[in-house]
């Protein structure tokens, strides 16, 4: 599916990348169950592979969107036994792993740009736990 040598080359679009996002994203809900702000929180496929016939590099990129944001550890044991790690970025300032880069103009609280960020070898899955206030605009 990827080519081993650029493990970010685009591939063809692949149908069955809605059907695995959904599956997890199923999973993840039922593992966030019970957490401050689960019946509220949303989940989605986002990123290019949830763009039909749009080619993408094949990672999933999935999201959680709930506030309160949880604990890391919380969020860890939660979704460890589903295949997911904590993702580190390479320095402790790594734009996209820990926190988003501010978008837009206006004025928001620092603290709705923090986020956690899980991979999921197996299913060549990224999962960004964002607080529910974030907007990608």
């Amino acid at each position: 599916m990827s080519d081993e040598t650029n493990p970010a080359a685009l591939v063809e679009h692949q149908a069955e990348w809605a059907q695995r996002a959904s599956r997890l994203l199923s999973g993840v809900r039922d593992a966030v169950g019970g957490l401050d702000g689960a019946e509220a929180a949303t989940l989605d496929h986002i990123g290019s592979t949830s763009v039909p016939g749009l080619a993408a590099k094949p990672f999933v990129d999935l999201q959680l969107r709930i506030s309160p944001l949880p604990a890391e550890h919380e969020l860890v044991a939660r979704l460890a036994p589903l295949g997911y790690v904590r993702a580190r970025g390479s320095r402790p300032d790594s734009p996209g792993v820990d926190r988003d880069l501010p978008r837009g103009s206006i004025k928001v609280d620092p603290l709705v740009w923090e986020k956690l960020l899980f991979w999921h070898e197996d299913n060549q899955a990224i999962l960004h736990v964002r607080r529910a206030e974030w907007s990608p605009a």
